[in-house]
């Protein structure tokens, strides 16, 4: 056992007598303080990236959501003759044309037309109610197509909103197919059974 602790003792002795000199304990002082520098502003800089990303998404998300779909208005017409024609409410006024729908609802802001869609696909009129789009006045005209289906059929004058409704859309909803699109000066939604 002697001549390992001799050999333990040499190795001792050995690395003892092995020391660093100062300017080498020095420069790893400095390496490692550059290190720990580094490390802080790369911290600093993650962090600082971390919360411009953020806010970046937050202006983005924003923006989405203040700027006007090109089909937000057509889609809320579209859900309003779509949740009409489900509630299959009674007509408030009879009446067998748009004639006698201009005479009966004289409480409109607005003289309701027959759409050419209407007279294409040989739709009759049965009779209406009043309604409201947006808080804006408007008439639910009840139809019947040549099969016996019933429709309902939306038309409100077009605000500044309701303006910028372009070209016709068509949307599925509850199971019904809605046509919205502008004519004569009125936006205009079509329920029907898809």
């Amino acid at each position: 056992m002697k001549p390992e602790k001799n050999l333990e003792q040499q190795i001792r002795t050995h690395y003892e007598s092995k020391r660093l000199s100062s300017s080498m304990i020095d420069e790893i002082r400095i390496l490692r303080k550059g290190s720990e520098r580094e490390r802080r502003s790369s911290r600093f800089s993650v962090r600082w990236l971390s919360i411009a990303a953020v806010i970046a998404i937050l202006i983005a998300a924003t923006a989405l959501l203040l700027v006007p779909r090109d089909h937000g208005a057509a889609e809320e017409i579209a859900m309003i003759a779509a949740r009409d024609h489900n509630r299959r409410l009674a007509v408030e006024v009879r009446a067998s044309d748009y004639d006698e729908l201009r005479a009966k609802m004289a409480r409109l802001d607005f003289n309701p037309v027959m759409p050419q869609r209407a007279a294409e696909m040989s739709l009759r009129v049965v009779g209406a109610r009043y309604s409201s789009v947006g808080g804006l006045s408007a008439i639910e005209i009840k139809l019947v197509e040549p099969s016996g289906g019933i429709c309902t059929l939306i038309q409100v004058r077009a605000d500044e909103r309701l303006a910028r409704i372009g070209s016709s859309q068509q949307f599925v909803i509850d199971g019904l197919r809605i046509d919205v699109w502008k004519e004569k000066g009125l936006v205009m939604a079509l329920a029907r059974t898809a």
